[in-house]
């Protein structure tokens, strides 16, 4: 049996129709299309059944949230984002993106996706805050802003992943 596909925001922005098998995504991506006459085909695919809206159970939410903290991707993901690899965890799915922070999570959180236009991810990225001023390094957990030790600004840098 063919995994469900997840479809996000650009996919469908891109004019990708569910046809044959099964489609999902969250309520939220609707409302992120917003060309009229894709959003009223989207509609239309909805209320025929085509494509199914689905929530994501809490603990597949908690989940997401909990990998994306520990590699740095919490700022860069959308509370839709975040919900469209938690729907992927809760059905056992296979999400349809171009968005590479999506692909960077969905790859550390072992969920299979498929990039449409873009080539997709070449390598897995985690996210580090430096300290503008001193040097100094903070984890991709700590939440401020500013340097404990000299008050500088923090900037986000990639660190190097590995390949895939």
């Amino acid at each position: 049996m063919a995994r469900p596909l997840i479809l996000d925001a650009s996919a469908l922005i891109a004019g990708f129709l569910p046809q044959e098998g099964e489609y999902l995504t969250v309520p939220e991506v609707l409302q992120e299309v917003r060309d009229e006459g894709k959003r009223l085909l989207l509609e239309l695919r909805v209320g025929e059944g085509s494509l199914r809206l689905q929530e994501p159970s809490e603990k597949d939410l908690a989940k997401v949230k909990e990998v994306a903290l520990r590699s740095g991707y919490t700022p860069l993901l959308s509370l839709t984002d975040v919900k469209l690899l938690a729907l992927a965890l809760s059905v056992g799915g296979t999400l349809a993106t171009d968005d590479y922070d999506i692909q960077n999570v969905a790859q550390e959180l072992g969920i299979p996706y498929t990039p449409l236009a873009e080539g997709g991810i070449k390598r897995i990225l985690r996210w580090k805050n430096i300290c503008k001023g001193c040097g100094r390094f903070y984890n991709s957990e700590y939440t401020e802003k500013r340097c404990e030790i000299c008050g500088s600004e923090l900037v986000r840098v990639a660190r190097k992943g590995r390949k895939l």
